[in-house]
């Protein structure tokens, strides 16, 4: 019987139950659905890609002393945690008061992280940015390239820049809050 198990003939087998939780069933569906949309079949990399986005997994394997070598892009906490983001170039055109709302679908506490340069545009000399009339960063190139602040928002909120640098200067920032939900 288990000569059978070995070969690619499909007239024998063995059969035997297995029970999962349903977040294994669940990272293993991931699993599959990864390796589905490369047209291959379901590996042990597409069982660990999966694991890789479930923050739950991640912190059992660093409980037992196992952690990634790289950052993981991970859309709810790089993406939906974000509140507002801008990018804004030192070019007169563009605005220097801007106003959002914070809907309450994400919670404190809030950060605001700046960085400059983005992209290709050369970075500015100095920035203040004010939340809602009071200043909570500046920016100094290259002494303070990146920064970040925690910042209190209201239902609307209005942010205010001064910049100075090369017409092609830019900085880019966003005001982050925290999700109700696990990743």
């Amino acid at each position: 019987m288990l000569e059978k198990v070995t070969t690619d003939d499909d007239s024998g087998g063995i059969l035997y139950s297995v029970k999962h939780s349903d977040e294994v069933l669940r990272l293993l569906w991931l699993a599959t659905a990864l390796a589905n949309a490369v047209g291959k079949k379901t590996s042990l990399k597409d069982v660990l890609a999966a694991l890789t986005q479930e923050g739950r997994w991640t912190g059992e394997l660093s409980r037992h002393g196992l952690t990634l070598a790289h950052r993981v892009a991970n859309f709810g906490s790089d993406i939906g945690t974000v509140v507002f983001h801008t990018t804004i170039h030192t070019n007169a055109s563009w605005p220097r008061r801007m106003e959002f709302p914070n809907d309450g679908t994400l919670r404190p506490p809030f950060t605001l992280e700046v960085r400059t340069p983005s992209g290709g545009f050369q970075p500015v000399r100095t920035a203040q940015i004010k939340l809602n009339g009071k200043k909570v960063v500046e920016v100094a190139w290259p002494e303070a390239a990146i920064v970040s602040a925690a910042v209190e928002l209201n239902l609307s909120n209005t942010v205010e820049l001064e910049l100075d640098g090369p017409t092609f200067g830019s900085i880019e920032f966003a005001i982050r809050g925290t999700s109700g939900t696990l990743d």
